[in-house]
Formats: C-alpha cells, structure tokens, sequence
C-alpha cells in the first residue's frame, strides 16, 4: 500500500489537513487489512514538505508514527507487512 506521501512531499496536502490525511491513510489499513497480500508491504507515511517548519514536519511524523503503532497494537497481523527498518 502506498502512504500518499509524494502528495505531501509535492504540497497537495496542506498542513492543516495533514492530521486528517494522516487519519484516513491509517483507517484505510485497517479497515481493508484483510485484503492484504501475505507477500505486500505497507509503507510508513513519512511527512516531508519544503513548505512545513521544521516544528510542524516532526510534529506530523509524530502523530503519524504514533497512529502506526496504535494500529500495530490493535493488529498485530500488520507487523510483518509494515515495511519497519530498525
């Protein structure tokens, strides 16, 4: 599953409606989580925008890093398909 995060890298998603981007991004996987493949991987959404301070780019990826956990945690079947580099 693609994140969209060429869409916030490109500036089509605005800052204030990152938070609501970064909310439908992980509903999506949840809802559909079962109509995942075995072998496919679900990218982190990463937020990166020239545009966003350098206050509002970590706050972003907080929120979504914490969103991501929160859903790992509800579904532990996603681990093995987020694509985690530790």
């Amino acid at each position: 599953m693609d994140s969209g995060g060429f869409q916030v890298l490109i500036g089509h998603i605005s800052a204030n409606r990152m938070r609501e981007f970064t909310d439908v991004y992980h509903f999506i996987m949840d809802k559909f989580s079962d109509r995942i493949s075995k072998k496919a991987k679900i990218f982190s959404l990463d937020i990166l925008n020239k545009k966003f301070s350098e206050e509002q780019i970590h706050k972003f990826n907080d929120y979504s890093i914490d969103s991501s956990i929160k859903l790992l945690s509800k579904k532990p079947e996603l681990k093995e398909k987020f694509n985690l580099k530790f």
